[in-house]
């Protein structure tokens, strides 16, 4: 958040050719940002109990403080975030080896290199997906590069893409911004 425009272009440059996450980007935690709990919020109210959560891309884990009594929750990030957080790069093709109910992403697929991989990597482990995504088509005219976004998908390339692997879309309704939209997939793949 420190840098100019250009200069955040210009890293999201570097760190595309090299399919590289901004691991110096996420340890600083004045790149969490608050704004990001509404999000968190409308998700958690989606998730009823008894379930398990798994947390992908957790930042400040703002998803466990809204989540309802008796759901049981499991940080991961590409930094460590507390004890319990289980570190992988989701870039490197890292995915935790942990059982849950429900994987979720808020924030993540923007800064991923190959959204097919990683999807197809979930749809195998985990029956239920609860994902934030800002699709082009709602997005406006932002610079994505601007923003560290390495995926530019429209909402209707999200939903192909995630049914290529294997995942059939439930719903899709919008987030806290309204650019951004809010999506379910259960996979045809997976049982728990």
């Amino acid at each position: 958040r420190d840098l100019k425009s250009d200069e955040r272009v210009a890293r999201t440059t570097q760190l595309s050719a090299g399919r590289e996450s901004d691991v110096a980007r996420w340890a600083n935690k004045v790149n969490l940002l608050r704004q990001w709990s509404g999000r968190a919020e409308i998700v958690a109210s989606l998730i009823t109990a008894p379930n398990i959560v798994l947390d992908l891309g957790c930042g400040e884990m703002d998803l466990e403080r809204h989540l309802t009594p008796g759901v049981i929750y499991q940080p991961s990030d590409i930094v460590s975030r507390d004890e319990r957080t289980i570190v992988c790069d989701l870039n490197k093709n890292e995915v935790p080896d942990f059982k849950a109910s429900i994987v979720t992403m808020l924030g993540v697929l923007e800064y991923i290199h190959d959204p097919k991989a990683l999807l197809d990597r979930l749809a195998a482990r985990w029956p239920t997906l609860l994902m934030t995504y800002y699709p082009t088509d709602f997005d406006g005219k932002r610079d994505r590069f601007a923003h560290g976004w390495f995926s530019a998908l429209t909402s209707a390339e999200l939903v192909a893409t995630a049914g290529a692997v294997g995942y059939d879309l439930v719903s899709i309704i919008p987030s806290s911004d309204d650019r951004e939209r809010i999506y379910t997939f259960a996979s045809n793949r997976c049982a728990l």
